[in-house]
């Protein structure tokens, strides 16, 4: 794996700020990345933003040599757990530091 990294990206549609993404080139587990923030504002859900920001941050993820990526999300949030499981992320482990949500991972191809 190349050089430790963080990314920090706004996302744009017409010229105007929707959505961000927080993410960095490791984690817990060894030749993964970690997700921080996938952000999206309401008027752009639903649209394919979530997809293509997804695939913006693999991508971005396995260029820098890592083999899939890990996030915490809240049981609560059954809208980006609908989405997660879509894409192809499996639960990994409850998240010992905050009750209400679990790490989650995938495994890039």
């Amino acid at each position: 794996m190349r050089e430790p990294q963080w990314f920090y990206l706004h996302l744009w549609k017409d010229g105007e700020i929707v959505g961000q993404l927080e993410f960095k080139t490791f984690s817990f587990k060894p030749d993964f990345g970690y997700v921080h923030l996938v952000y999206l504002c309401e008027q752009v859900r639903g649209l394919g933003f979530a997809e293509q920001a997804q695939a913006y941050l693999e991508n971005r993820l396995m260029e820098q040599g890592c083999k899939g990526a890990i996030l915490s999300v809240s049981r609560e949030n059954g809208r980006a757990l609908s989405h997660y499981e879509k894409s192809g992320w499996t639960f990994l482990k409850p998240n010992p530091k905050h009750p209400q949500t679990d790490f989650w991972q995938k495994t890039f191809v």
